[in-house]
């Protein structure tokens, strides 16, 4: 592989053990991918990976010192601190590519404000996990840049749409409004996941992007996986989300494999990656196409 396209691995919220992360390497290699860690993963200061300041400098170094896409190692919660306390992290630094996922949702929000790719894909601590599917889809975006068509997805509001895929992880992107790293969603198609939120939670964190305004110029709906939770309050969930999209005539759809479970397919995201997204939520099929820009 291109040393250009050798990931370096980093942990911006979340400390990871040691057996985890060894386990996500190994599952990387099995993909025939390679990436070289940080200095510092292992450091744990409370429930985060080191301290924030010192988060923040290591992944200072890594936009200044080195090449090659960053790739999460792990979520949990800490990327907004490492943004607020990493004062002109972004100054004179080009542009480099990211795969984040879960807590990294603050980081795709960065990244899309810069015009810098990304990726919302699986952190490398869930690839041991992953079905084959997923796998399969890792390996072709990162070594290819080809998203096959997600079909056969249910319809929850009928309609087309087209823009850019934005947002990640529904209780993050919520926690960040009103702040500076508010998530810019306009003109996108909205792509939401959770785990371990009940149906009421989600109408709570989803009401509060929608009455703040995040919500302004969206142009569809991807629900991706609300996984942790019981079958039940799954379809609650779901009947919520068809309610809202109908309310706010946003085209939707259900059941895109991306979230915390064996299931998460990498697609990019925001306007910088050289892809654009269309959503054709149809009464027999939905479908989520991701298309060269």
């Amino acid at each position: 592989m291109s040393p250009s396209r050798v990931a370096r691995l980093f942990c911006p919220s979340g400390a990871v053990s040691k057996d985890a992360y060894d386990a996500g390497v190994q599952a990387l290699g099995d993909l025939g991918l390679d990436g070289v860690s940080e200095s510092g993963v292992f450091a744990v200061w409370g429930y985060f990976a080191g301290e924030h300041g010192t988060r923040a400098e290591r992944l200072s170094a890594l936009l200044r010192e080195t090449t090659g896409p960053l790739w999460m190692i792990r979520g949990g919660f800490g990327a907004i601190h490492t943004l607020s306390h990493g004062l002109g992290l972004f100054d004179g630094v080009a542009p480099r590519e990211l795969w984040a996922f879960s807590d990294g949702t603050a980081l795709l929000s960065a990244w899309g404000k810069l015009h810098w790719p990304a990726w919302h894909a699986p952190p490398l601590v869930q690839l041991p996990r992953l079905d084959a599917m997923s796998r399969k889809r890792v390996k072709r975006a990162y070594v290819d840049g080809v998203v096959p068509s997600f079909t056969g997805l249910l319809t929850l509001n009928q309609g087309i749409a087209h823009g850019p895929l934005m947002g990640g992880n529904l209780s993050v992107l919520a926690s960040m409004v009103g702040t500076p790293f508010q998530a810019d969603l306009g003109g996108s198609i909205l792509l939401l996941e959770d785990v371990g939120e009940t149906a009421y939670r989600v109408d709570r964190l989803f009401t509060q992007l929608e009455l703040s305004g995040a919500l302004k110029g969206v142009q569809g709906l991807a629900l991706g996986e609300f996984t942790d939770v019981s079958a039940q309050e799954n379809e609650k969930i779901r009947a919520f989300f068809g309610s809202a999209a109908q309310r706010l005539a946003l085209p939707a759809v259900w059941d895109v494999p991306i979230g915390h479970g064996v299931r998460n397919a990498p697609v990019p995201f925001g306007t910088a990656s050289g892809f654009k997204a269309r959503l054709r939520a149809d009464a027999k099929d939905g479908r989520l196409e991701i298309l060269r820009d």
